[in-house]
């Protein structure tokens, strides 16, 4: 589906989520999209699993981006510090509102780690 799209529309910015769908099995299929110049693919592995996305992030050349194992400025502390990923979602919602999301803003900001606010939604 990514090459279609990339192949369809090939000057836009592209990212894909994951949703926590994968395993550092599927390392070949991560190497893969490499090719498709993607902006980032977003949290590969399950939520808590800071250690994998670091070995993930250093095997592949598309930026790993952090939703979900970003609950807080320790865990993005410690994404940044392992080398987890190289854009943080951050989510007010999820990261104890506010306050603690422009700690986390800040501190990517210090660590030149990109970031982008994303929102949670619910369906009826």
């Amino acid at each position: 589906m990514v090459k279609g799209v990339r192949k369809a529309f090939p000057d836009i910015v592209l990212t894909v989520d994951a949703k926590a769908a994968y395993s550092l099995k599927d390392l070949e299929l991560f190497k893969a999209f490499d090719e498709f110049n993607l902006a980032y693919i977003e949290q590969l592995l399950r939520e808590n699993d800071i250690i994998d996305h670091s070995v993930l992030q250093k095997a592949i050349q598309t930026p790993v981006c952090l939703d979900e194992s970003i609950e807080s400025l320790e865990d993005a502390r410690q994404a940044i510090e392992l080398g987890s990923c190289k854009i943080i979602n951050i989510k007010s919602s999820r990261c104890r509102g506010i306050s603690e999301s422009i700690k986390i803003h800040d501190l990517c900001m210090e660590q030149e780690v990109p970031v982008w606010c994303g929102g949670i939604y619910a369906i009826l």
